[in-house]
This record gives structure tokens, sequence and C-alpha cells, in this order.
């Protein structure tokens, strides 16, 4: 499991001095990885926006990360890496739900759809938007995955520029626009 922070009001040297952070370089910017981390805000009973993303792909999932960081969504990223991993992370948070999961299909153990199935029969879970992921290539039955729950589809573009023109906007959409019911 990965977990990211995404926070745009912390300097880095905020988050090195408050987390364990590793930090690495890319034609971006510097992005962190934080772990096992807790700060002022948590141990005073705020919480921050968390969110899964479950994709199996390592170069999906720096994409998908660094559409996150584009999209300037503050909290934390935790990241599985197939749908047994998801599953596992979803029934340890259900005192604290994700504001989203980001869902790739197609996954090793488990597939992305056979989580989104256990996501829609479990109470807790209902509400939690799913947002599915889909190769480019390739038909996809949308009925069937927006019968099992999906919130929304999204297709993973090819071309770097057209992911990123496609996915910041959606993650804005679902992080800052939608509206949840808080329990």
């Amino acid at each position: 499991m990965c977990i990211c922070a995404f926070t745009l009001s912390w300097t880095l040297s905020d988050l090195s001095a408050l987390f364990s952070c590793e930090q690495f370089h890319n034609a971006d910017n510097i992005e962190i990885i934080c772990e096992g981390r807790t700060d002022e805000r948590m141990a005073k009973g705020e919480r921050r926006n968390w969110f899964l993303l479950v994709e199996d792909n390592e170069d999906e999932e720096r994409l998908a990360l660094r559409a996150f960081k584009r999209a300037e969504i503050s909290g934390d990223v935790t990241v599985a890496r197939d749908g047994e991993e998801a599953m596992h992370i979803l029934k340890d948070s259900e005192s604290r739900l994700p504001s989203f999961v980001l869902l790739d299909i197609k996954l090793p153990k488990v597939s992305g759809l056979e989580v989104l199935e256990w996501m829609r029969k479990k109470p807790a879970y209902v509400t939690v938007p799913a947002i599915v992921l889909v190769g480019s290539a390739g038909a996809v039955d949308l009925d069937h995955i927006y019968a099992l729950g999906a919130n929304s589809l999204v297709r993973k573009e090819l071309e770097y520029d057209v992911y990123m023109e496609r996915m910041v906007p959606t993650l804005r959409y679902w992080a800052q626009v939608n509206a949840v019911p808080s329990f």
C-alpha cells in the first residue's frame, strides 16, 4: 500500500518535519511520499480527505497521481495494486470512508468489477463514489458497469496530454464539486 499526500498549503520543509518523507524529482515538480504519519490537525480530531486509487500498472498509477497533483486536490491518495488489497483497505476503513474510489477494472486477484460489486453490497460503501477506469482500447459493457453501481466511467487515454485533459477535471469534480452524505 502506498499513501501519497498532496497538500498545497504545506511547504516541502513542513512535510519533511511532520512526516517521514521520501522525495523524488520528476519533470513536473517534486512529489512527496509519506507513510505512517499523523499531524497536528488529525490529533485535534480534524480529518483529511482521502482517496483510494486501485491500479496495478505502475505507469498508470504515476499518471493518476500526477493528475491528482495537477487537480490541486488536498488529501491523501492510498494506492492498492490489486482488487484484493483494495477490499482489505476498504474493510479496514469503514469508520473513515474515502471521498471516492478510482478503480481500474482489469486487476489481478479480484477484478475491479468484483470490488465495485462488493462495495455496493456493503452499507458503508453504498454512497462512496466509484469512478471506474477502463483502457482506451476495447469494448466495455457500460450498462453492466453502471448496473453494478459505478458513478462514472473514464477511459484511460494513451496520450499524456489527453489523459490529463480528461482526468484532472474528473478528479476536481469528484473531490471538490460532488457532495456526498456524511455519516
